[in-house]
């Protein structure tokens, strides 16, 4: 599990959270759900180590081009 420092914008706590990202790649988004991400106890800010980003980029990449007008694929952690 990766430690997170203080929160870079408020100075706030950093735990260890399960959440649903948005994530945003070339013109196409997708809902990648269960991450382990830090997130600012005071202000809600959330960090994604670079391990995290490297598996989610993993598994987007594995999707095919099926997404059709509107609809934004939904992808397991």
């Amino acid at each position: 599990m990766h430690a997170y420092e203080d929160c870079t914008y408020c100075g706030g706590e950093v735990r260890v959270e399960t959440r649903d990202v948005d994530y945003r790649k070339g013109t196409g988004m997708f809902i990648v759900k269960n991450v382990p991400a830090g997130v600012c106890q005071e202000c809600g800010e959330m960090y994604l180590s670079a391990e995290v980003t490297q598996r989610m980029e993993l598994n987007i990449s594995r999707v095919k081009n099926g997404r059709s007008n509107g609809v934004v694929p939904i992808i397991a952690y």
